[in-house]
């Protein structure tokens, strides 16, 4: 069945069956919406933050309407300053219920566009206006945590802040294998891993790819991925791998899979060949090598059986390898790159490269 409307419109999310990722996010947006149900709370707007693409307008939506609320959608994009935001959001907030009786909710999306030079008071008149409202505000920004006490943080104490986190590779395909079946499309497997891996948990990117290449085809192979470029954010493969070696931490380990630039299975064999170099220690390495095969392991029984087993075969490659390396001081890998900036006729830093 084919449809002129984008597929990012027609698979939007209309009910909550429909939500890919973010259950913790989704609970506690739930439960601050249902925290009105007496009277206000102390808390009187939510703030709904993260990366583009990952669902934070259409959960509002969906949760608007299951809990009864009319949803006035305003997009600060458009009332960039401190005059228009409190012509547009001041009237918004003090209308507590529709004709018909219906309670109001306000949504202020794209609050990222609030943060320039040329916003003058724009956020400090959003963060009056919380003071003031009889309704549930919901405020969105396409903006990670590290970057939110600047731009923010005449808001951040009187809002509930909700954290909306990439959606997994696995979710990613799962939702797209959905739409290839809707569509009456038959994509190969390996086509549908790329665009996910592609995407850097960003679904609706994801989505757009998968239109690209598939619609009004009847199969998809690999070689039609050739028409979508590489996405934004994404890192050299050097730093990837320094990323992977130096990590202590599992999840900084296991995010460079979204970050890199090269295919999966290349960077797997990266990080093979680089193993020698890095881990002096022998012990080490082993260990090191032992994660390599079962990743390995991982792998072929996803790409026969089932696809979800590819976390595992991140984990390992990544995680695995990471905390393999406690006393290796990556001496080969030193010597490497100082020969590369002797090379360069320049002196090698006397700062560790590890």
């Amino acid at each position: 069945m084919t449809t002129p409307q984008p597929w990012t419109s027609l698979y939007r999310p209309i009910k909550r069956e429909d939500f890919v990722g973010n259950k913790q996010a989704v609970e506690e947006l739930e439960k601050w919406i249902r925290s009105w149900r007496k009277k206000p709370p102390k808390k009187r707007a939510a703030f709904l933050y993260g990366p583009p693409g990952i669902g934070k307008t259409s959960v509002a939506q969906v949760l608007a309407r299951e809990h009864d609320y009319r949803l006035v959608e305003i997009n600060a994009s458009d009332t960039r300053n401190k005059g228009s935001i409190e012509e547009t959001l001041g009237k918004a907030v003090k209308q507590n219920v529709t004709l018909f009786g219906q309670k109001r909710m306000v949504l202020l999306d794209e609050m990222d566009g609030l943060s320039g030079q040329q916003d003058r008071g724009g956020v400090s008149a959003v963060s009056k206006i919380i003071d003031q409202t009889t309704n549930p505000m919901i405020l969105i920004a396409n903006t990670i945590e590290e970057n939110m006490q600047d731009r923010f943080r005449a808001i951040l104490k009187k809002v509930k802040s909700i954290e909306f986190k990439p959606v997994s590779s696995a979710q990613i395909v799962s939702k797209l294998e959905y739409i290839s079946e809707d569509q009456g499309i038959q994509v190969h497997p390996d086509v549908l891993m790329e665009i996910a891996m592609k995407s850097n948990g960003d679904l609706r990117s994801a989505t757009n790819d998968l239109e690209t290449i598939a619609s009004g085809k009847k199969t998809v192979s690999p070689d039609d991925l050739a028409v979508i470029g590489q996405r934004d954010r994404l890192d050299s493969t050097p730093n990837i791998l320094h990323k992977i070696f130096t990590s202590h931490d599992f999840r900084e380990a296991r995010r460079t899979i979204n970050q890199s630039m090269i295919k999966y299975d290349d960077l797997y064999e990266w990080i093979y060949e680089n193993i020698p170099i890095v881990l002096d220690d022998p012990y080490e390495r082993l260990e090191a090598l032992g994660a390599l095969s079962r990743a390995d392991i991982y792998q072929k029984r996803a790409k026969t059986n089932d696809y979800r087993l590819l976390k595992y075969f991140f984990d390992l490659m990544t995680g695995g390898i990471a905390f393999a390396r406690k006393n290796s001081k990556g001496e080969g890998y030193r010597d490497q790159l100082n020969a590369a900036i002797m090379g360069a006729g320049l002196t090698p830093s006397l700062i560790s490269t590890i």
